[in-house]
């Protein structure tokens, strides 16, 4: 499908070929219709066209072959030095001519070129006569008005006529030049400005993008990881984190879940069962146990631990996406020879990754941590009179204490060595070859 126009190119090669032959034989008519017969068919291709620069390079051509049209026809070939673009919103008011010219319309002005493809209907012509009222009020020392417009706007000579014979008056000559490439060349002159525009506005953003991703990112390295590294360091040996407090962390041993009074067999001979039990989703049945207080609380020394150190895990993935963003920004292009300086890239990016990778781990570590300490709280409450499955919650919530300061360690530790690496060869990952390659032979 990206190849869709491909097949207008070829038909306007026969064309523009014989267009060449007739050209180099003087015989100007059937050069010409070749010329507009080949022009037809690329401009056909040019709207197929996806890539920008093929856009732009097929529009040189269609131009290069529009201008030998027009030589041969005896006009002449068109020339536009600049073009600034006016876009109206639609249903917006207030872009009346004189606002739209009055930068440019002044008391200097001894003539005016108008390309208009669109004078053919009544109130187009119309729209030139107003213009050309506001041009001759604005530009005392205009001497002539000419139009290039469309064969269509023939059928307006009369018009044309009168305009003409008013304008005499004020000793103004109306020129008008009728041409069948117009069309043609407004569209590619407008398409042209507006792809340049475009390419110019997105290298222009995606230049400020990789300005302002350098800044934050060294920023990160040398600034806020250094700083990350001491808080960090600090937290470690505060008393908050200290294994001093292990007792302090760990719930109570009974964790709100009564051990039901063992019911002892009645006379009738039957057992009789140790608990009520009710009716579940999947038809079983299981006993019933209710907390104390309605509710079997949460570790609430660990979770106040792990809020604290979960907007750091995140702060690290975001800090490590940048920076590795960053270090790929400046590989430069592969090349043979002298990629020393890319393979200390490649290492820091490797760094960044596995920081990047184990910060993410640690997120999904915290929220683990939830789901299997419920799971064997509803073990406990399903079986109160087990009590390994009470000494598993109390080491769970140990390992998990143990956890977050191996979290805060690990953070700590990443944060140094990258500093550390990245500072060490900033250089070479700024800057990964140098200008001028000397021989190693």
């Amino acid at each position: 499908m990206t190849d869709a126009w491909r097949p207008f190119v070829d038909a306007a090669r026969p064309f523009l070929a014989q267009a060449a032959q007739h050209d180099q034989k003087a015989d100007p008519q059937p050069a010409i219709e070749n010329y507009m017969a080949g022009i037809e068919k690329l401009m056909a291709a040019l709207k197929l066209m996806e890539s920008s620069e093929q856009k732009q390079r097929l529009n040189g051509e269609i131009i290069k072959y529009m201008q030998r049209a027009e030589f041969l026809k005896g006009n002449t070939s068109f020339e536009v030095e600049s073009m600034r673009t006016h876009r109206i919103p639609e249903d917006s008011i207030g872009h009346s001519y004189e606002r739209i010219f009055k930068d440019v319309l002044n008391g200097d002005i001894q003539s005016v070129h108008v390309f208009d493809a669109y004078v053919a209907v009544h109130h187009q012509v119309l729209n030139f006569v107003r213009f050309c009222e506001l041009v001759v009020q604005k530009a005392p020392k205009l001497r002539m008005i000419t139009l290039t417009t469309s064969e269509d706007s023939r059928q307006n000579a009369e018009s044309f006529k009168e305009l003409a014979v008013s304008l005499e008056k004020r000793k103004i000559r109306l020129n008008l030049n009728y041409n069948y490439l117009i069309c043609l060349f407004l569209l590619l002159e407008c398409q042209m400005s507006l792809s340049k525009e475009r390419m110019a506005t997105s290298t222009e953003k995606l230049s400020s993008f990789r300005a302002r991703l350098q800044t934050e990112a060294e920023t990160l390295v040398l600034e806020v990881f250094p700083q990350k590294v001491l808080d960090l360091d600090k937290m470690i040996f505060d008393e908050k984190y200290s294994f001093s407090r292990l007792s302090e962390i760990l719930p109570a041993g009974d964790l709100n879940i009564p051990v039901p009074e063992p019911v002892k067999n009645g006379g009738g001979g039957g057992d009789a069962p140790v608990a009520k039990k009710r009716k579940i989703g999947n038809g079983e049945e299981e006993c019933a146990v209710m907390a104390n207080n309605g509710i079997i609380p949460k570790n609430e020394h660990l979770g106040e631990l792990m809020e604290e150190i979960r907007p750091m895990i995140r702060d690290a993935v975001e800090d490590m996406n940048k920076i590795k963003m960053w270090i790929t920004l400046l590989i430069p292009r592969i090349e043979d020879g002298n990629n020393f300086g890319v393979s200390i890239q490649e290492e820091a990016l490797n760094e960044v990754r596995a920081t990047e990778s184990e910060a993410a781990s640690f997120l999904d570590q915290l929220s683990r941590y939830f789901v299997g300490r419920a799971k064997l709280l509803t073990k406990v409450a399903k079986y109160p009179h087990v009590a390994d499955y009470r000494r598993a919650i109390l080491d769970m919530d140990e390992k998990q204490f143990v956890n977050i300061r191996l979290i805060i360690t690990e953070l700590r530790n990443h944060f140094a060595t990258l500093h550390d690496m990245i500072t060490k060869n900033m250089e070479k990952i700024k800057k990964p070859r140098s200008s001028n390659h000397d021989s190693m032979y």
